[in-house]
């Protein structure tokens, strides 16, 4: 596993032109997370109303108060609850790319994993520079939703009635499921691209931004 900051590294090594690989028509970085609005509008729909049968009405976080007088609810936005949230958000970054890492070939442990940030544009990835069969990369693209985004819903159904479970807690990891939905419409985009312009039977490669395929013979 390498780390890398910048756009994701040429891979000098693979020549697509030269070897007959098809490049498949896909967004750049600007356009894409413009495309990734609507869709990450869809999944806080899709996963908040999951979430919302997790939740009965009495379940009251710390920060919410009602006041009898002004018959109103209070919201009481604490410094802790704001560094919380603000912890949520930065964890979720790291934590979704090395989701996608542990379903790359040999979990990982590859020189051809890179892990990468390109902060001027706001991008953070996980590049495997191999060849891997479509159905496969389609896994790793979605892996991250799965994980961190639906597995948490049913562990809410579930310890949402235990009392040591706190109401604070449960909100917690009920926005960071949120949080890590939304940060998968991305790749639900690149699934859509694969899906729509790779055979199934084909392997695929990265170089930089662009996106091969080749029939397995």
């Amino acid at each position: 596993m390498k780390f890398h900051y910048g756009a994701p590294p040429d891979a000098t090594d693979f020549q697509p032109e030269q070897e007959n690989w098809n490049s498949i028509h896909e967004l750049g970085p600007t356009a894409m997370q413009v495309a990734a609005i609507p869709v990450a509008i869809l999944i806080i729909v899709i996963v908040g109303g999951l979430l919302l049968l997790c939740f009965p009405q009495e379940i009251r976080p710390s920060y919410i108060s009602y006041d009898p007088i002004r018959k109103m609810e209070v919201y009481s936005i604490t410094i802790p609850l704001m560094l919380t949230a603000i912890a949520i958000v930065i964890l979720l970054i790291p934590i979704h790319e090395l989701v996608h890492v542990l379903f790359h070939p040999n979990f990982g442990f590859s020189d051809k994993t890179i892990i990468g940030a390109w902060p001027i544009k706001g991008l953070f990835y996980a590049d495997y520079q191999g060849g891997m069969m479509r159905n496969r990369c389609l896994i790793v693209l979605i892996a991250p939703f799965v994980v961190l985004s639906l597995i948490p819903v049913p562990i809410l159904a579930f310890f949402k009635n235990f009392s040591f479970i706190s109401a604070d807690l449960q909100i917690a990891l009920a926005v960071f499921s949120l949080l890590a939905g939304v940060g998968a419409a991305g790749d639900f985009i690149v699934c859509f691209f694969l899906l729509t312009q790779v055979p199934s039977s084909a392997m695929v490669r990265w170089k930089g931004l662009k996106t091969y395929w080749k029939l397995v013979e």
